[in-house]
């Protein structure tokens, strides 16, 4: 294995012990410029909406979205008044399910056509 860049802390140290084991070259990227490396540490809801707005398809609107879905209308407005609501959660005003990002019933299918056809 070799290592181009210098390891900056012990942690760095104690990785580059257990990666020995492994044949494979490590570069350094800038973190501005290492992409893969921002979607490990950032939460996935907060990635998964950047890409969606990269892609044409914005979540900007969404929570106006939510008020009127009939599948979230409840949950939605429960959450943002205050009270608990079991599995759900709000992540930068959106509207998460176990985790996972609620996309509106009025999006659907724009999202379908930009994962088949883009």
């Amino acid at each position: 294995m070799k290592i181009q860049g210098k390891l900056q802390n012990d942690h760095h140290h104690k990785l580059y012990t257990c990666l020995q084991q492994f044949h494979f070259n490590i570069k350094y990227k800038n973190g501005n410029t290492n992409h893969v490396a921002i979607c490990l540490i950032w939460p996935l809801v907060a990635i998964l909406t950047i890409v969606l707005n990269s892609r044409g398809c914005e979540t900007y609107g969404w929570t106006q979205l939510y008020k009127n879905d009939p599948k979230f209308t409840t949950s939605y407005k429960m959450l943002v008044d205050g009270m608990e609501v079991p599995y759900f959660h709000l992540q930068d005003a959106l509207l998460c399910y176990f985790g996972h990002l609620c996309v509106p019933s009025n999006e659907h299918s724009k999202l379908i056509l930009e994962v088949h056809y883009s």
